[in-house]
């Protein structure tokens, strides 16, 4: 397994690759000089994997000479959030939304 990495200064595309398959990828964009990932998606059974990542991710944003970095995790996906907390993710805001149609 390999993670390949397609980056300008300001967004990067990682790509979990296992043989010619793509099992995993994560998005991070840089919104107010914070780069931000989202999108985070590995196949089951790939845990090594998404450790390589993860760990793929938080270099890339240090080789870019950010301190600071934040996630996305969706309301009401706790197992998510207490994994990044383990991680030593801290919560920083809440977003609301609202249909106003």
């Amino acid at each position: 397994m390999r993670v390949e990495t397609d980056a300008t200064e300001s967004a990067a595309s990682l790509r979990l690759i296992e043989g010619d398959a793509t099992v995993g990828a994560v998005e991070i964009e840089v919104h107010d000089g914070v780069p931000f990932a989202f999108g985070w998606w590995v196949n089951p059974g790939k845990g090594h994997g998404a450790a390589m990542l993860y760990k793929a991710a938080i270099q890339w944003m240090r080789s870019q000479g950010y301190a600071t970095a934040a996630i996305h995790v969706d309301a009401g996906n706790d197992r998510l959030a207490d994994f990044y907390k383990r991680l030593g993710w801290e919560p920083a805001s809440t977003v609301l939304t609202k249909e106003i149609q």
